[in-house]
């Protein structure tokens, strides 16, 4: 699946953060829409979910992990219910996300909308039954952005193509190469199988083992070891 690189990604945030939400010509209403969706972008990288569960997840949903003493810790838990997620079944994703989630109620409340807890976490300001964010509103923002940093001819040079759902595979993808988490842990935070993770990004999990993979090989070389897989002589045929 095709994902921004590291740098790709840096350079997106970076974008996010300091040029489009510190515009100086806009007001202050849609400088708080930008930084909640510049937050937003950041829980999707972070979370895994699908754009769907994000937009339907609501702020009781969120909270601290019981067993976790840092009372300062950003780690929170994310429960993603059964009538939300497109498996039909529920699941819970831990990630470091408070800094996040304290931001866009901050806005909010400059917008004034305060949350009350059963709330969407993203709710439409302008509705008065502060119903979700629609995805629609959402992709617009992200491609709006992927053009202004000068990202989207990059990748589409590159013959790739990058949505808001991209975002989900990005966190796949770096919770292989650099976050160590077994595929069976994975493939229930991410509500996927393993045979689906499997089949997507064996290519990343062989990148990350490249040395288990190879350990000795050279050693059998120099002792000459014939590795065929003929196990009959000429003589036998």
């Amino acid at each position: 699946r095709d994902i921004l690189t590291d740098k790709q990604y840096e350079r997106l945030w970076r974008y996010c953060e300091y040029k489009y939400c510190l515009d100086t010509s806009i007001d202050e209403v849609e400088r708080a829409k930008r930084i909640i969706f510049t937050k937003t972008i950041g829980l999707l990288t972070n979370l895994g979910c699908r754009p769907k569960e994000m937009l339907g997840l609501r702020l009781n949903e969120i909270y601290p992990n019981p067993s976790d003493k840092n009372k300062d810790s950003d780690i929170l838990l994310v429960k993603i219910r059964a009538d939300n997620s497109k498996t039909g079944k529920s699941r819970v994703i831990a990630a470091p996300i408070k800094k996040r989630i304290d931001i866009i109620k901050e806005q909010y409340k400059k917008l004034g909308k305060e949350h009350q807890q059963n709330d969407y976490l993203l709710f439409n300001t302008t509705k008065q039954d502060r119903r979700q964010y629609s995805r629609e509103l959402i992709t617009r923002r992200f491609r709006y952005v992927l053009e202004e940093s000068g990202l989207r001819k990059e990748i589409e040079d590159a013959g790739s193509k990058i949505s808001i759902y991209s975002l989900r595979h990005q966190w796949i993808t770096w919770r292989i190469r650099y976050g160590d988490v077994p595929i069976a842990l994975l493939a229930k935070a991410a509500g996927t199988s393993i045979q689906m993770i499997d089949a997507t990004y064996s290519h990343i999990l062989v990148e990350k083992n490249t040395q288990a993979l190879t350990k000795a090989q050279g050693a059998l070389r120099m002792m000459d070891v014939d590795l065929s897989t003929n196990l009959y002589n000429s003589d036998d045929d």
